[in-house]
């Protein structure tokens, strides 16, 4: 299987008869073959960056935007970007490669904890919501997972020092998108700060026509 440079991020996983393999992919710049089993089975899942928030206006629309080729073009240019500046603060160190990606970790299980704590506050405020899956058991598979999470955070590094520096980072970013979200909330999506949404108005963000209607009134600019 090949993968080709589109601008998405791919994750594929490969199941064989004794062994399940996952390969991850982000942005290339030519063609990448993946080796599998011919008997084995697959499944692929592929992220386009920041299309869908831009589509929900919760990013700029330039990142909604695609060429001739239907390749969000911005979102590729972007990550490309990101690996870049990646490469460069890592200065080919095995060190600072280690400690980026430990933060950016950090950063990943504290938005899966937050997923986790999204799920207890909707099964209790909203029982009765149409979903098209209910976590069984209860509580117990989310609190499992705050808790399972927490425990990697707490002990990410075995050094106090670099620990430390990996939690600074992690809340400075957070701290950094947190002002951003709340001046994009209020001043571009036009809506409260920390004000809940209705249920009826998150499903209808599903519809093209929600867009086109704030748009057309000029709550959206």
């Amino acid at each position: 299987m090949k993968a080709v440079p589109d601008g998405s991020i791919d994750l594929l996983f490969n199941i064989g008869s004794d062994k399940v393999t996952t390969y991850i992919s982000g942005t290339v710049f030519g063609v990448k073959a993946w080796n599998l089993g011919d008997a084995d089975t697959c499944f692929d899942v592929r992220f386009q960056p920041g299309q869908g928030m831009a589509k929900m206006n919760m990013l700029p629309k330039i990142f909604s935007k695609t060429n001739k080729h239907n390749v969000p073009w911005f979102g590729q240019m972007f990550v490309s970007a990101a690996i870049l500046i990646f490469g460069y603060f890592s200065d080919s160190s095995a060190d600072m490669i280690s400690f980026l990606i430990l933060s950016g970790s950090v950063f990943w299980m504290i938005s899966y904890i937050l997923a986790h704590v999204d799920v207890l506050v909707f099964r209790k405020r909203l029982p009765n919501a149409p979903r098209n899956f209910k976590v069984p058991c209860g509580i117990l598979f989310p609190v499992i997972g705050i808790v399972g999470t927490a425990y990697m955070i707490l002990n990410i590094s075995s050094d106090p020092q670099e620990r430390m520096n990996i939690w600074l980072l992690t809340g400075a970013c957070f701290i950094v998108l947190g002002i951003y979200s709340a001046v994009w909330i209020k001043f571009k999506m036009k809506m409260k700060v920390f004000k809940s949404v209705p249920l009826e108005k998150v499903m209808a963000m599903e519809n093209e026509l929600y867009y086109y209607v704030r748009k057309s009134r000029g709550i959206w600019k």
